[in-house]
């Protein structure tokens, strides 16, 4: 392969792979960032989205942690309905 083939090779590689969501990519979602339990406790529309998705992949991560230690702690939220 020469020189030029694998630089395009490499470079539908890179984008093939920021655009398919592997790690690193920049994204909202609880499993790229972690949130406080005083942060989940301020922000109760995030803490609910994120006690979904930790409910639904089973995470175990700090990030979920802090949600279910947040939702211990707050009124009634979609924690009732899990």
């Amino acid at each position: 392969m020469s020189t030029q083939a694998t630089r395009r090779a490499l470079a539908a590689l890179a984008l093939t792979m920021s655009l398919s969501g592997c790690p690193g990519r920049s994204s909202t979602s609880h499993e790229n960032s972690t949130h406080s339990v005083a942060w989940y406790r301020a922000h109760a529309r995030e803490r609910d989205a994120a006690l979904a998705d930790c409910h639904r992949t089973n995470d175990q991560g700090q990030d979920c942690q802090n949600a279910f230690d947040a939702a211990a702690h707050a009124p009634s939220t979609v924690r009732d309905r899990l």
